[in-house]
């Protein structure tokens, strides 16, 4: 996994969340729509009625939602590219590996640390907010670092050359 494809992963996400936000947007106006015509009949016991409405709140919920992490994707990631003494910092690119665990299949980590709500694992998009984006906050590349967990703490050797 190299750098240029994790920004692209980035930014594919940020466009499909903007993609199913427009969409819901169209719905939602046209769902308005059928709802004003059906208040114009009587609506006390109209289930049709009532399932557009209720619609037109799971519509509002889910742009809501889209809105937040959309505005979380605004934060432009800004690619760092780090020497051995900077610190890592929400935007570097790290490298790092669990030492000392026999049973995890999966030793080398490549990912962007990026901010609570941007992260998306399986395009190598780690949040900052996890325990593994805490602990390598503000560590250097070439160090060791501590990260707890429900089994108990595990070491993560952050690599430097990436």
């Amino acid at each position: 996994m190299d750098k240029q494809t994790i920004v692209e992963a980035y930014k594919a996400r940020c466009a499909s969340l903007r993609e199913e936000q427009a969409s819901l947007e169209k719905d939602k106006a046209a769902l308005a729509v059928e709802v004003s015509q059906i208040e114009k009949t009587d609506t006390s016991e109209n289930a049709e009625y009532q399932n557009a409405r209720d619609k037109q709140r799971a519509i509002e919920t889910r742009l809501m939602q889209l809105g937040k992490k959309i505005a979380a994707f605004e934060y432009e990631v800004v690619p760092r590219l780090d020497d051995k003494d900077s610190l890592i910092q929400e935007g570097s690119f790290v490298h790092y590996s669990i030492e000392g665990r026999s049973n995890i299949p999966m030793k080398d980590f490549y990912v962007l640390l990026v901010k609570q709500g941007q992260d998306d694992i399986m395009s190598h998009l780690l949040s900052s907010a996890t325990n593994v984006g805490r602990a390598l906050i503000g560590a250097r590349k070439g160090t060791t670092v501590s990260v707890p967990t429900q089994a108990g703490l595990i070491e993560l050797s952050i690599k430097e050359d990436w």
